[in-house]
């Protein structure tokens, strides 16, 4: 799982983004919950992925990242919903 991490977050962010432009261009409807969920997403992971693939991984900047971007997630549906 370490190693695919970035990966799965990159795909995440990258078919979340791909749908939110897809239909704002096409259909002319605004999703920018799902860019800004699937980019925090994908910042997220592929940070964490960087630092536990390091020899002395940082715990306390996992959970930092971890824990602030729950925090942003939750406060972009706030906002949208």
């Amino acid at each position: 799982m370490k190693k695919h991490l970035g990966i799965t977050g990159f795909l995440i962010g990258f078919i979340g983004i791909a749908i939110a432009v897809a239909y704002k261009y096409l259909y002319d409807i605004y999703l920018e919950a799902l860019f800004e969920i699937s980019l925090f997403t994908w910042v997220s992971t592929m940070t964490i992925s960087n630092e536990m693939n390091k020899e002395k991984p940082k715990k306390w900047l996992i959970s930092l990242v971890s824990i602030l971007s729950v925090i942003a997630i939750a406060y972009v549906l706030f906002v949208y919903s």
